[in-house]
């Protein structure tokens, strides 16, 4: 849990490129799992694509 926990972190100190860049990435790369039926990768790459997501929410409600 503490992996995603520090995902979720440097995800929000990232600038907004990196950002975009990284949701891009896992989107992708979650897709790619789904089809490949490995339940492992897919749990993984949900798991990081999630911790973006939540971060993402969370700087949107800071901008007001």
């Amino acid at each position: 849990m503490e992996y995603y926990k520090e995902w979720f972190f440097r995800y929000l100190r990232a600038d907004e490129d990196t950002r975009k860049a990284s949701i891009e990435h896992w989107t992708e790369k979650h897709a790619k799992n789904v089809l490949s039926g490995r339940e492992d990768m897919i749990i993984f790459s949900a798991k990081m694509l999630g911790s973006a997501l939540l971060a993402e929410k969370y700087i949107q409600s800071q901008k007001g």
